[in-house]
């Protein structure tokens, strides 16, 4: 994965994705629509780092989440009753939210008074390595199938913990709460990454149901997804619950189509060339 740094460095836009990065950068709910390689995530870290750069001027707070390293959840529950994935996926958003907070010295005790009150943990300890320790034992849980290991995880992770999360209203508006405790923060995007690739097609079902009722004024979603491939499930309208913005690639189809993409690509071989003059005279003699 580029750094922050090496995606300043190295970035280089057609037209077209700027557009996309203004929808992105917008309200609402979105899915950024794209086969494998087409630069779906690249787009979304340019767009976390723009935001990050401007929050003091836009107020707008973004929060990448990566799931391509999701965990064998499929058919786990936790005490019978409750579904693993959809608990692990909500603590992890949890989790990439508060973290930002942090990294961005945004985090205070009175913020994440929310957290306390849903949680009914004190507010001194640190919520990021709360939810953190959360989600490896959830993923440890589904690694176990011995009932006394799994009835001490179970203590340990918490059913007032896992019933909370079950329910997306109750942390969407957690969400809202933190975000108004904030001078800063006027909304927020999440911007989910790998979800289409990582999951199961019924963990891709449960995740879309989260993102319907993570959806609000206050906070906007941006999703990367197949086409034809994703399963939004049944209570999840695709074009209506979120728009779709397809990344079309510039093909060789006319005279002006062919000089873009070929100044693009001068353009970014120009960058990964850096300063070596011989390689410069190699690939970009006219």
């Amino acid at each position: 994965d580029l750094t922050q740094e090496e995606i300043n460095k190295y970035k280089c836009l057609h037209h077209t994705e700027n557009k996309i990065i203004a929808l992105l950068k917008g309200p609402g709910c979105h899915l950024l629509e794209g086969s494998r390689g087409v630069g779906k995530s690249m787009l979304m870290r340019i767009v976390e780092i723009d935001l990050d750069n401007s929050l003091t001027t836009n107020n707008i707070l973004s929060i990448y989440v990566n799931f391509k390293s999701s965990p064998l959840l499929e058919n786990d529950r936790f005490d019978n009753k409750y579904n693993s994935f959809k608990i692990w996926t909500i603590a992890k958003i949890l989790h990439e939210f508060t973290k930002k907070l942090y990294k961005l010295k945004i985090a205070n005790n009175t913020i994440f008074e929310p957290y306390s009150t849903i949680f009914r943990i004190n507010q001194s300890i640190s919520f990021e390595n709360y939810l953190d320790k959360k989600i490896i034992d959830l993923q440890k849980l589904a690694l176990t199938d011995m009932p006394d290991k799994r009835k001490a995880l179970e203590a340990e992770i918490g059913e007032d913990f896992v019933s909370t999360l079950n329910n997306v209203e109750i942390i969407t508006n957690t969400i809202k709460s933190i975000i108004q405790k904030t001078a800063i923060i006027n909304r927020i995007i999440f911007l989910f990454d790998e979800a289409a690739h990582a999951f199961i097609p019924e963990q891709q079902k449960i995740f879309f149901n989260i993102v319907k009722l993570l959806h609000c004024d206050r906070i906007s979603l941006k999703i990367a997804v197949y086409p034809g491939i994703t399963n939004y499930g049944t209570n999840f309208e695709y074009g209506q619950d979120a728009i779709p913005i397809p990344i079309q690639r510039n093909d060789m189809y006319s005279n002006s189509s062919r000089q873009e993409n070929i100044t693009l690509f001068r353009n970014l071989l120009q960058k990964r060339l850096g300063n070596n003059k011989k390689l410069i005279k190699l690939f970009l003699h006219d």
